[in-house]
């Protein structure tokens, strides 16, 4: 068997989160905005902002998850290089992030809160500051299908043509980032292990077994549904742990 990796991870901001943060700060640039803000939990979604707002000389304002800020302090100084501004959020800086400290002093914070306050935060900034979001959104899947388009060119390059495709069903999902090779080409999407026992079933789509990892990417399975029914591809939906036993991979058919 011949197998063939796609790997995000080497471009400057460590991950594939850069295709749409370039996008977005140049749209930002160009509406002549002079900040945006945003939230990041690991700091991948920061760090690729942070990069792109450089790049067009803007200012970067970034509440990243208190937990993760305490331990992933090079995530932090990866986006002070590029002059991102990192707040541990909660923060005092906002109403929000201070009456979430007033009932919890040392809240380790969470994705939605440190999404909250760069909403406020771009909202007290006024007209020249708009909030961003790296992932769920429609915008940011088309952005990603840059990837795909890149691996339809480089099996081109190979001269050769995957039976199978591999690839994970999180934010922005794997309908943004696999490439429609040919109608023969079978999809197969692994959902994250961390969401299993968040996993909902979205009725409508039972025919065809789609599964959400988690409620806020009920929009991607909507999209998923839709590649389906157009016959665009074919879908096999696996729960990561399973896929990960070599016994269950050599039995796929």
């Amino acid at each position: 068997a011949k197998i063939y990796y796609k790997f995000e991870g080497n471009n400057t901001s460590g991950s594939h989160k850069l295709n749409s943060a370039i996008a977005q700060a140049y749209y930002a640039k160009n509406q002549g905005l002079k900040g945006v803000t945003t939230e990041t939990g690991a700091g991948q979604w920061g760090t690729a902002l942070s990069h792109a707002t450089n790049i067009f000389g803007q200012k970067a304002q970034i509440f990243m998850v208190r937990v993760s800020y305490n331990q992933k302090p090079y995530r932090k100084l990866l986006m002070n290089v590029w002059d991102g501004e990192v707040v541990a959020s909660p923060s005092n800086l906002t109403e929000y992030g201070r009456s979430v400290l007033a009932e919890e002093p040392d809240c380790s914070g969470t994705l939605g809160m440190a999404i909250s306050e760069a909403v406020e935060s771009a909202l007290d900034h006024g007209e020249d500051t708009r909030y961003c979001l790296g992932s769920v959104m429609n915008h940011v899947l088309m952005h990603q299908t840059i990837i795909g388009e890149e691996c339809i060119k480089q099996m081109e390059m190979a001269g050769d043509e995957p039976d199978v495709v591999i690839g994970c069903f999180g934010n922005v999902g794997s309908t943004s980032r696999a490439p429609t090779v040919s109608s023969r080409t079978q999809f197969i999407i692994i959902g994250i292990a961390v969401f299993i026992n968040y996993i909902i079933n979205v009725s409508s789509l039972r025919e065809h077994k789609i599964w959400s990892v988690a409620i806020s990417v009920l929009g991607r399975s909507v999209e998923l549904h839709s590649l389906i029914y157009r016959k665009i591809f074919n879908v096999k939906c696996i729960i990561q742990n399973k896929f990960f036993s070599i016994r269950y991979i050599y039995t796929l058919k």
